[in-house]
């Protein structure tokens, strides 16, 4: 007769038999109060049922044979940055989404390219932590987000962690800001294989997708400037300074071809010297690039690796510039109150310096377009999640979350420090913008002439509309005959005087 002991090979074998239970479960019974799941080495289980009370959707992956996904850690080669994972494995299994006891998606055991799912490790340094980012793939394209549209159907989903909720106020400033494109997310609790892994943003992945995510057409290009350039074997060397380069999303590294990858060296040369000889309106999509970077500024984001710099080229025409979807890496914001972010100072600052100041302008424009309303606006978004369902929902799981992983985050705690800071950062940026360009340029050319003034005169006339903040330069609130006059001085003031 075989005597096991108690302990760690009773939990595996009671384990591997609720596994193997779960699986012959009908869909009416995965909400039965008897299930019990996992909390981890060392922690007592808890009922699935628990889990779904919270008013949260509940993710419920099983993959066959219980098999997690595994990859191998990396550290950066000598001259790159960063540590990350390679040889990621893809282990299929079955996708259900629970809203309490409803089950409002089945992905169904896996048959490759038919049904179910594959579930792998994803991230870079996020990959390292214990709690783990994942990639959903589907077999079958469904909205795992249920928004009653079909044209948001994909395969492709993440898992990532936002427990300080920077991830949603990264999207929702996206969104503020206008930016092409702003990913769907909802927050939801994660079972994988009967054990609680946490509360994760189950969130739409950065991919071509005509419909609704990136709109490229079949020969364009969704390409990044990326510091993990060093684990594909196809990329393009950047010659702006740092050790990043050009990776692709679309087409996939194994898809691209020597012409795609002669055709885009050629392009980003060009591209990255215009930053420097000013025709860079030739390439980039300047609104979407001045909004980028106006948000990373407003978030103070200090990633040294660029904060993901997504880039997309919409076909190989030359009337196809490159555009910034959307911002994405939020981890590093909220560093310093009185400091420009990190991309300003680094990666963009050409733009900043350029003789041709049609970036610069985009970027103050945008910028007075939206202080006036960041704030409500942010509050309102943030706030507006924190009292939604889904947020009552976040609320009441953070407690099992931080069980689970051994930490005290707190959503409404977090949301209110969300909304602090923009309150916190908006007197620097307001001077600092302003202070960007020099009193009485009008037309933000670098240059305070005539050609100011003769703007400021159609604005005082009507004929264009006015802008306060580039025309009251007397601060009474209004933009009259005193303003030309003080602009006339300022002209008059800095002609050279004539030699005799």
């Amino acid at each position: 007769m075989l005597h096991l002991k108690s302990g760690k090979i009773n939990k595996r074998i009671t384990r591997s038999l609720a596994m193997c239970l779960l699986f012959a479960m009908t869909v009416s019974q995965v909400d039965a109060h008897d299930r019990m799941v996992g909390m981890g080495e060392g922690k007592d289980s808890i009922t699935f049922a628990s889990i779904t009370a919270t008013g949260l959707w509940v993710l419920d992956v099983n993959t066959e044979q219980g098999v997690w996904p595994t990859a191998d850690y990396v550290y950066a080669p000598e001259g790159a940055w960063g540590l990350s994972i390679v040889n990621a494995t893809d282990v299929p299994g079955r996708l259900m989404i629970l809203d309490g006891n409803s089950v409002i998606y089945d992905s169904g055991d896996y048959v490759q390219d038919a049904k179910g799912m594959t579930l792998r490790l994803r991230g870079n340094s996020s990959a390292f932590y214990a709690k783990k980012p994942y990639k959903i793939t589907l077999q079958d394209k469904a909205d795992l987000l249920k928004r009653n549209n079909p044209s948001f159907r994909d395969k492709h989903w993440l898992l990532i962690r936002d427990d300080e909720q920077f991830v949603a106020q990264g999207f929702e400033l996206n969104r503020l800001l206008g930016m092409p494109w702003t990913p769907g997310y909802r927050y939801v609790n994660v079972v994988i294989n009967n054990e609680y892994c946490g509360v994760y943003m189950l969130v739409e992945s950065v991919r071509r997708n005509t419909n609704c995510r990136i709109n490229i057409s079949k020969n364009g290009f969704l390409f990044e400037l990326d510091p993990y350039w060093w684990k594909v074997d196809t990329y393009i060397e950047s010659c702006l300074g740092f050790p990043v380069h050009y990776t692709f999303k679309y087409p996939e590294t194994e898809e691209l071809t020597d012409g795609d990858v002669a055709f885009m060296t050629d392009l980003l040369q060009k591209y990255e010297a215009s930053m420097f000889n000013g025709h860079y309106e030739d390439y980039i999509d300047v609104d979407s690039y001045a909004k980028w970077t106006l948000g990373h500024d407003i978030l103070s984001t200090n990633d040294a690796a660029g904060s993901n710099m997504y880039y997309m080229k919409y076909d190989r025409s030359a009337s196809s510039i490159m555009v910034m979807p959307l911002m994405w890496d939020f981890t590093s914001q909220e560093t310093d109150t009185a400091r420009w972010a990190r991309v300003h100072r680094d990666q963009y600052s050409p733009f900043f310096r350029n003789s041709n100041k049609i970036f610069l302008a985009a970027y103050v424009e945008h910028w007075h377009a939206i202080k006036e309303v960041l704030c409500d606006g942010m509050a309102d978004a943030l706030n507006g999640l924190k009292t939604s369902a889904q947020g009552k929902g976040l609320y009441a799981s953070m407690t099992l979350n931080n069980r689970r992983w051994g930490t005290y985050y707190s959503p409404y705690s977090n949301i209110y420090k969300r909304v602090q800071w923009f309150k916190l950062r908006m007197p620097w940026l307001s001077r600092n913008i302003d202070a960007l360009v020099a009193r009485g340029d009008v037309n933000i050319d670098g240059i305070v002439d005539v050609a100011d003034v003769n703007l400021l005169i159609n604005m005082v006339l009507g004929k264009i509309a006015p802008a306060l903040w580039k025309g009251d330069l007397t601060g009474d609130g209004t933009i009259d005959v005193g303003d030309v006059n003080a602009l006339i001085n300022i002209v008059l003031a800095t002609q050279e005087p004539e030699t005799k």
